[in-house]
């Protein structure tokens, strides 16, 4: 019982960090929680530059929220990423699962570098499975969770902030 109070009051927490700033300076210490989010990116590495903390994500890895958040099909997660990097794309990926198991990812993908830090805007619509799984049934989306990935081929991916926001279906 008292896990499962504790395991509710980690999901409000992350739940209530979905709409905020995150405070990316703390993630990259494996296994340790910040007060805002705890994020998973064992080949980034946090560099201050100009003054500001960043984060420089290796071509082929990513970042991950390693908490999901709970969502359903018509849902939209508007982000606003700021950041910097010389060439190849970036994306925001949304992990999506549902009682039954893993669906698919949805994906929003940047392809316009540069190299001072700048805001871009996005939005991912969360949507239920396409066709029935091996067992006939059809997955509905009940979760989701979030990565930032910088694919091969990209240089100098320096993450700074990113904001979150999801919207329910009207």
């Amino acid at each position: 019982m008292k896990k499962h109070i504790l395991s509710i009051l980690a999901a409000l927490t992350a739940w209530s960090t979905l709409g905020a700033e995150l405070d990316l300076q703390m993630p990259f210490k494996p296994g340790r929680n910040s007060p805002v989010a705890w994020w998973d990116g064992p080949k980034c590495k946090l560099v201050e530059e100009n003054g500001k903390k960043r984060v420089s994500i290796e071509a082929g890895t990513g970042i991950r929220f390693k908490n999901s958040f709970q969502g359903k099909a018509g849902d939209i997660l508007e982000f606003e990423l700021t950041l910097k990097w010389e060439k190849g794309p970036v994306s925001v990926r949304l992990g999506q699962r549902s009682r039954e198991g893993y669906i698919d990812e949805a994906a929003a993908y940047i392809f316009k570098a540069t190299d001072t830090p700048a805001v871009y805007k996005g939005e991912i619509r969360l949507k239920d499975a396409e066709k029935p799984d091996k067992n006939g049934i059809l997955r509905k989306v009940s979760e989701f969770s979030m990565t930032i990935h910088a694919h091969q081929g990209s240089k100098n991916v320096m993450v700074e902030n990113i904001k979150a926001t999801l919207k329910p279906k009207e």
